[in-house]
């Protein structure tokens, strides 16, 4: 048996949602059914003044209630610049941080966002079909609250 470190392994109410998950795999849909899910590369971060750039939020900056660019990137020397920003009503997912921190946290892409750019540590999900990302959005955010297991 592998000891882990993480409470959210352990939690009982996570385990019991994944055991029921994997029980009903043929009663549900995955979000790659709903949504395109996508991440995009790295990149080089190329500064410029405010005013003079693409408003740009680390991964961390999208969750704050205040949200106020701090950086702007380069619209002349930022390769791929439009892969990198972000639409009203996309659902953006820290793929990367503290557990339990931002990891896995989602963020809904309002006016505060529309048109800014983010990091390449974010996981963007962009629902199809006619499905208001708002439904996704609050069951992300009640998954979570349920803990969800940890992988």
């Amino acid at each position: 048996m592998t000891w882990r470190l993480d409470g959210f392994y352990y939690n009982p109410i996570a385990r019991a949602v994944d055991e029921w998950a994997r029980s009903h795999q043929s009663h549900h849909t995955t979000l790659g059914d709903l949504c395109e899910v996508f991440d995009v590369p790295p990149f080089k971060h190329i500064y410029v003044e405010e005013g003079q750039g693409t408003p740009f939020f680390t991964s961390g900056e999208i969750f704050l209630l205040e949200r106020k660019a701090r950086k702007f990137l380069s619209k002349t020397q930022t390769k791929g610049l439009e892969q990198y920003i972000l639409q009203r009503g996309w659902i953006l997912l820290a793929r990367s941080g503290q557990l339990g921190g931002i990891i896995g946290r989602p963020q809904f892409t309002d006016s505060a966002l529309h048109n800014s750019a983010t990091s390449d540590h974010v996981i963007r999900i962009v629902p199809r079909g006619g499905i208001p990302a708002g439904y996704l959005f609050e069951g992300s955010r009640h998954l979570l609250a349920e803990s969800v297991v940890a992988k």
